[in-house]
């Protein structure tokens, strides 16, 4: 499954997609809204991205949208995207691999392991099938949705939280090029990193996903000695 997923992403990169509908100019939160998808598990996180009102998801929220967004993905619905919507689709996915398979754990971590797993799994199952349920491509309100979700990785990658905390607690050390170049390029491990308060212990999850990508990362961004 996590080979199909990863091919899905580097496909999604590469299609040009010639679709039939448009992603709307950004649409305002009106405040207070409603939950139209009461019956749905998540069904407040669909109404946000309906209105285009979140700004932050936890780990299993992230990883329901991602299910969305790849049942999307795989039915190639009409919605147009510029390219800068589908590298940030892109992007997400990819981080989003990880949340779904979980940290290299050692053996006092099984247990926990395993339930943070089969939670993720059954939260991007939801993704998919919540999508299927709404009527797949021929859902009326799909591109209010899917514009929600952009504009939401849109919000948080122009964050800052991260990098200031980063240069804060490295004052001295390292510069803050360095820490927007840590964020950057670790958000390909943490979905949602820009807009977390920084933390070293941030650093060492990143690692523990992936160390050969992390490591590569922490040489890059010249952050070694973290």
């Amino acid at each position: 499954m996590l080979l199909r997923f990863v091919c899905i992403a580097i496909y999604f990169a590469a299609s040009p997609f010639v679709l039939v509908g448009s992603l709307q100019a950004q649409q305002r939160c009106p405040g207070n809204y409603p939950n139209d998808y009461p019956d749905y598990y998540f069904g407040e996180i669909l109404s946000g991205l309906k209105y285009g009102c979140i700004e932050n998801m936890n780990s299993l929220q992230l990883v329901f949208s991602s299910g969305f967004a790849r049942a999307f993905i795989e039915d190639e619905c009409s919605v147009n995207l510029t390219e800068s919507q589908r590298s940030t689709l892109n992007d997400f996915l990819q981080s989003s691999i990880w949340d779904l398979t979980g940290p290299v754990f050692s053996q006092g971590e099984v247990g926990e392991f395993l339930s943070q797993k089969f939670s993720n799994v059954g939260a991007l199952t939801a993704g998919t099938k919540t999508f299927q349920h709404l009527g797949g491509c021929e859902n009326p309100t799909l591109p209010l949705l899917m514009q929600g979700l952009i504009l939401y990785l849109d919000y948080v990658n122009s964050r800052s939280t991260y990098v200031d905390g980063c240069e804060k607690y490295y004052r001295g050390r390292h510069t803050r090029n360095e820490c927007e170049c840590l964020a950057e390029r670790g958000s390909l491990l943490i979905s949602n990193l820009k807009a977390r308060d920084f933390s070293p212990d941030t650093i060492d999850e990143m690692v523990k996903r992936n160390f050969v990508l992390a490591s590569g990362i922490l040489l890059v961004c010249g952050m070694g000695d973290y």
